[in-house]
This record gives structure tokens, C-alpha cells and sequence, in this order.
């Protein structure tokens, strides 16, 4: 097992980390500056700070997200002060991809950075898969994204040449993925678009014999799935429920040509930590381990999930 760091200087595209510091960060995205809180806290311990004061932060922000407490929503203002009135949605170009973003009642805009280097692995892996399908005339390899928001690691795998099922109890945001394939010329790629509970998927799949070569998860800390004709609504528990989908996903998988990708926000937990409870879930040591962190154009580094990384033979 490795153990690296994925410190991203810079995106190819439309994306910048400005500055961060005072639990705050400020990023630019295509046309837009936004501010808003710094969420991730590092288990490691390291520190991150800022070049000026935080109140500067937010006066060279176009848009800036406030919230009363960690546990309550917040709003957006403009970085004047004054209120947002009605929608406000973009577009950048990150790589190949362009994706639609918005300014969300939790904050988000839609597209997460630090992923960018997972983006670009889920690329190759898929890659070597599909030369090697093409070889034995094969069907395109398949790939299941597993609590899959607006569809990065989806769009990246489908332009690699995977067949993907796209995963997500939201249906706002399954149809805001989908939004995001027709803006990056993939409405017409082998996507399923699936607005279910990941548990409830992942055990339909396993009853209907189905197998995938690759696996990607990006669990929340907590959540809900869904209530409907299939699903019942079911709460979500990271270090609870996390063990037994890893199980039950490594069902799904080819362990000879397979690659699962597993990513962490849960504040406090390690590398050490998500891959040992990988191994002990689905008998595989991780072929890597990796601290996300992002680096700002002032030089700092800002902490944002751990992930682990495997590939079977």
C-alpha cells in the first residue's frame, strides 16, 4: 500500500484556490469568486492560515455564504452585503467537462476540487479496462458511482468509454448531473440515471447477478435515502453503515480487473482509518492511500478528505 498526497496547484480549467484561512475559504470558479466556509478539519492536525484577514476574504468575494452555526443552513450574499435575489447558476470548463453551477442552500456550488486527481485516475483506470475490451471484443467495461451528486466521476468515466449507473437519492441532483452530460457533449454515452438509496441499488444489483469493473463512493458523513415504490426511506451513518456496503459492493466486482474508489469527508477520520476499514470489509489491501488537499495560488494547502484507492490485477 502507498501512502501519498494529492496537492492540486492547479486545475486545467476554470477553477482557482485563492486564499484560505480563519476557517474560511475563497475560490474562484470561471467568472465567480465565492467564500464560504472552510468545512474539512484535518485529522492530521495540520494547520492552515491565511496571508490577509479574513474580512478581506470576503469583501473581494462576488458572492459569500453565511450561516449562524455548523449545524443550521445558511444564505448567500453578495460581497457588499446585499441579498441574491433569485437563481444564480454558471458554467465551467474543467478539463473536457463543463458542469452547470449553483449557489446551494448548504453551501456548495456543485463541483468539488479536490477530487480532480481521482477525476483524472477514474480516467486511466477506465481507460486501460475499455483498450483491453476492445481487444477481446467485448462489451464496454461498466462502472457504478455510488452517491453520485452532479456527476463529475460519472461524466469522467463515460468519456473514458465505460457504461455507467449513476446513483443518487436526490432527484434534483441526478437530473443537475444529468444537465451536466448534455453541457459536456455526453448526452447520448451509456448513463443510467438512477435517483435511489445506494444500499437498496447495490443489493437489487447483487439479486439480479449484475457485475461492474468499476466501483466509485463518495458517502456522506449522514443522510437519508429514499422513500418509493422500491426504497424505503433508511438513514445513513458513515462508520455505521460504511462496512456493510463495502461487502456487498466487492460482490459486484471482478477482483482480477476491477478498481474501487472510496473518498472520506467525515471530520476525523485518516488514511489509516478508511483503509483499514476497507481491508476489513472486503478483504483487499488498498493499493493507495491519499490526503486530498488543495493548494491555494498564496501558497497554502487546504486538508479536504482522505481516499483510498484499489485495482485488482
Amino acid at each position: 500500500m502507498r501512502i501519498g498526497t494529492a496537492a492540486i496547484a492547479e486545475l486545467p480549467g476554470d477553477y482557482e484556490l485563492v486564499d484560505v484561512g480563519g476557517g474560511r475559504k475563497r475560490e474562484r470558479f470561471g467568472k465567480y469568486v465565492v467564500d464560504r466556509p472552510a468545512m474539512f478539519t484535518d485529522p492530521r492536525g495540520r494547520a492552515t492560515h491565511s496571508t490577509g484577514a479574513t474580512a478581506g476574504l470576503s469583501s473581494r468575494a462576488d458572492f459569500v455564504y453565511q450561516r449562524q452555526s455548523e449545524s443550521s443552513s445558511g444564505r448567500w450574499v453578495r460581497g457588499d452585503g446585499s441579498p441574491v435575489a433569485g437563481p444564480v447558476t454558471w458554467n465551467v470548463t474543467i478539463g473536457q467537462l463543463t458542469f452547470e453551477l449553483r449557489l446551494t442552500d448548504s453551501g456548495q456550488v456543485g463541483l468539488f476540487p479536490e477530487q480532480a486527481d481521482n477525476w483524472q485516475w477514474i480516467d486511466q483506470q477506465v481507460a486501460r479496462l475499455a483498450a483491453d475490451h476492445y481487444t477481446r471484443n467485448l462489451d464496454p467495461p461498466r462502472v457504478l458511482n455510488l452517491f453520485a451528486y452532479s456527476g463529475a466521476s460519472t461524466l469522467s468515466a463515460a468519456a473514458a468509454g465505460a457504461e455507467v449507473a449513476q446513483v443518487d437519492a436526490a432527484r434534483p441532483v441526478v437530473q443537475w448531473a444529468r444537465r451536466n452530460s448534455e453541457l459536456s457533449g455526453l448526452s447520448s454515452a451509456p448513463i443510467r440515471w438512477l435517483v435511489d438509496d445506494a444500499r437498496t441499488f447495490v443489493r437489487r444489483e447483487l439479486r439480479r447477478r449484475r457485475r461492474y469493473e468499476g466501483i466509485v463512493l463518495d458517502p456522506p458523513s449522514y443522510g437519508h435515502g429514499i422513500k418509493g415504490p422500491r426504497s424505503v426511506l433508511n438513514d445513513w451513518r458513515f462508520q455505521r453503515d460504511l462496512p456493510e456496503l463495502l461487502a456487498a459492493c466487492r460482490q459486484l466486482l471482478d477482483p482480477e480487473r476491477a478498481f474501487m474508489l472510496l473518498t472520506c469527508h467525515t471530520t476525523g477520520v485518516t488514511c489509516e482509518q478508511l483503509a483499514a476499514w476497507f481491508e476489513q470489509a472486503t478483504g483487499w489491501r488498498p493499493t493507495q492511500t491519499i490526503d486530498m488537499e488543495i493548494k491555494a495560488a498564496t501558497g497554502e494547502t487546504l486538508p479536504s478528505g482522505v481516499c483510498v484507492r484499489w485495482t485488482g490485477k
